[in-house]
């Protein structure tokens, strides 16, 4: 506040006075602390407002901005679409405005939505554990499983202890709710092949090869391959050719992909068969007969 007196006096000596006071203020100035660091995005999961804080100081300011509003500390505004919002605030007054450019990433997230792997058929050789891959959205941040299952990264294993059929359910959660998906595993554990044949005992006059029939069944139809300790596998017989007349063992082993195995031992018994032998008299044999009758030779 600044005063001061003003004095009038005329010719006859007569003075007359005022008081003259002024009251002296400082201009407005605004000052907006703008964002040194880029903002974090924001997640929404539908159009909504968006706030983010703006400070803007000083006195006697008036606020505009390109899009949405300002007030008490807070830039906000409506935001429909995933985007950039870029937004000139302008801080104006008499002595001193200041002006901000603010960029405030935004993103509106779909539904939440989990995909499984769908029904799975396994065979398996022993107890095993299976991953699969599973497909998540941008609006699940997090899944677990009921049940018998696990999370392993972007897939789900599956412990599988013996044969059966496992659900497997997978819930996927996230800032705009869950979603939830179902599937079955079936497992079908190998069976070890079976390997049949029966003995056998022959009598013959020389050693030929023998071959003698057998039978390999697998209940998973998955023989790999077939041997014998003796001889050779010739289709379903196994074929032998004895050094010698006598006793043998043959051992057929039948081995799947899995490397189960399933063996069976033939006893073949080969006899020589019996000679004859004629041993004829020599020189000329003599009868003495009376009339026509049968004549025995010793030989």
């Amino acid at each position: 506040l600044n005063c001061m007196s003003l004095v009038v006096t005329d010719a006859c000596g007569q003075k007359d006075s005022v008081k003259i006071c002024v009251t002296i203020k400082p201009g407005g100035v605004a000052d907006i602390l703008c964002p040194t660091e880029p903002i974090t995005g924001i997640n929404l999961c539908a159009a909504a407002p968006v706030c983010v804080p703006l400070e803007i100081t000083g006195h006697r300011f008036s606020v505009a901005t390109s899009f949405g509003t300002w007030s008490f500390g807070q830039l906000c505004f409506n935001a429909d679409t995933s985007g950039t919002y870029v937004i000139r605030v302008v801080a104006s007054a008499q002595c001193q405005s200041d002006t901000c450019v603010i960029s405030v990433p935004v993103v509106i997230l779909p539904k939440p939505e989990i995909v499984c792997p769908g029904n799975k058929t396994e065979f398996l050789c022993g107890p095993d554990t299976i991953c699969y891959d599973l497909t998540t959205n941008a609006s699940i941040t997090g899944v677990r499983t009921t049940g018998e299952g696990y999370i392993s990264g972007s897939q789900v294993c599956v412990p599988i202890l013996g044969p059966g059929t496992k659900t497997i359910t997978l819930i996927g959660s996230g800032q705009c709710g869950a979603d939830t998906c179902s599937f079955a595993v079936t497992s079908i554990f190998n069976q070890p092949p079976v390997v049949t044949a029966r003995d056998s005992a022959l009598t013959l006059c020389n050693l030929p090869e023998i071959c003698l029939p057998f039978t390999a069944t697998d209940a998973n139809n998955n023989v790999k391959s077939i041997t014998s300790s003796l001889g050779t596998i010739k289709g379903n017989t196994v074929c032998y050719a004895p050094p010698a007349f006598g006793v043998y063992d043959i051992t057929i082993t039948a081995t799947d992909s899995c490397n189960a195995t399933a063996s069976r031992t033939v006893r073949l018994t080969v006899t020589e068969g019996a000679y004859a032998t004629i041993q004829c008299p020599t020189g000329e044999q003599y009868a003495s007969i009376c009339k026509s009758d049968s004549v025995r030779v010793v030989i």
